[in-house]
């Protein structure tokens, strides 16, 4: 992750805390191991396809680093080391907890994902982001040199390309959202103002009452892939809104953003995700429980506070190791 020498917008930061909540929610649907049946109406399959529209965490993630990186200039070596670090200290450091504890049973296959997330792909979001970030620079000067329309021509090319016709690689659609949140930076004068929030929450509402429509008719289908370009077009409009959103600087706010990365490496990784959703907190069981929405904000804020916790307790202690051997 980047750290700009001036003040991040504090709005764009709660957005980004936003988004990475919204993820950890969805993963309590997605890996709770939740089972209705197709032409279910109930209450409870309702909420829990609502807050699996995770991927507007993982677009809007993706368009703020866009965002906050296009104008940075050159590759720098120690932050892909650093984001690389990162990704290894948690996968490896998870694996060594869970054997230590008899969590898990000690394997090869195991310890090469652990020690190798990225080529094991531990992390298949970690790792086509480390490989954005250092793509990052020269995409850069590929984006800045770009004439305003050449740049919407280039991004309606690669929307296209990634939602019509190719199921394509999560690689190209990074770069995609990544262009999309730098013409944002880049040619900002170009967009409204915050009422674009509403447009974004009511094209979220829209995507929702699709869902609804097809548990009516109890259809199965991958709706997320077919309703793509909405949801890239939401996520796009909560940025506009968000950057024009007059919030005051917020120590707070932009510490907690400066460890989402942390919280998706901790609670996301493939050891702790089943842990946590299954034993810990048994989502499954209130499957067709009255409390299951609070339960859920509930189990997602424990899991959401506790890693962010341990994010900013690991980046202290590493500062404080670092700043010991330059000194």
């Amino acid at each position: 992750m980047s750290t700009a020498r001036h003040e991040r917008n504090s709005a764009l930061e709660l957005l980004r805390i936003i988004s990475m909540f919204a993820i950890v929610l969805g993963h309590f649907t997605r890996h709770g191991g939740f089972n209705f049946p197709v032409d279910s109406l109930a209450i409870n399959r309702l909420w829990l396809q609502f807050i699996q529209l995770g991927n507007y965490g993982n677009d809007i993630f993706i368009m703020l680093t866009g965002y906050f990186l296009v104008k940075s200039s050159g590759v720098k070596i120690h932050k892909i080391f650093n984001l690389w670090l990162r990704i290894f200290f948690y996968s490896a450091g998870i694996f060594a907890i869970f054997l230590a504890f008899g969590l898990v049973k000690f394997s090869q296959d195991l310890l090469l994902r652990s020690i190798l997330p990225i080529i094991r792909n531990q992390y298949w979001f970690a790792s086509k982001y480390l490989l954005l970030y250092i793509i990052h620079g020269w995409l850069n000067k590929f984006l800045v040199s770009l004439t305003k329309r050449g740049y919407i021509i280039i991004l309606l090319a690669i929307i296209i390309y990634c939602n019509f016709f190719i199921d394509t690689s999560n690689t190209i659609k990074f770069i995609c959202l990544y262009s999309i949140g730098g013409y944002v930076r880049l040619h900002a004068e170009d967009f409204g103002n915050k009422k674009f929030i509403w447009l974004g929450l009511g094209l979220v509402i829209l995507h929702y009452l699709g869902v609804i429509a097809l548990d009516i008719f109890a259809i199965e289908f991958e709706y997320d892939e077919m309703m793509r370009p909405l949801i890239i077009l939401a996520s796009l409009c909560l940025v506009i809104g968000f950057a024009h959103l007059n919030i005051k600087h917020n120590k707070l706010i932009n510490l907690s953003a400066s460890a989402v990365f942390g919280v998706y490496l901790i609670h996301d990784n493939k050891l702790v995700s089943p842990f946590l959703w299954e034993e810990v907190f048994n989502n499954s069981s209130y499957q067709e429980s009255p409390y299951l929405i609070v339960y859920s904000l509930f189990a997602a804020g424990v899991v959401y506070i506790s890693c962010t916790i341990i994010e900013l307790a690991r980046t202290k202690i590493f500062k404080t190791l670092s700043h010991g051997r330059l000194s």
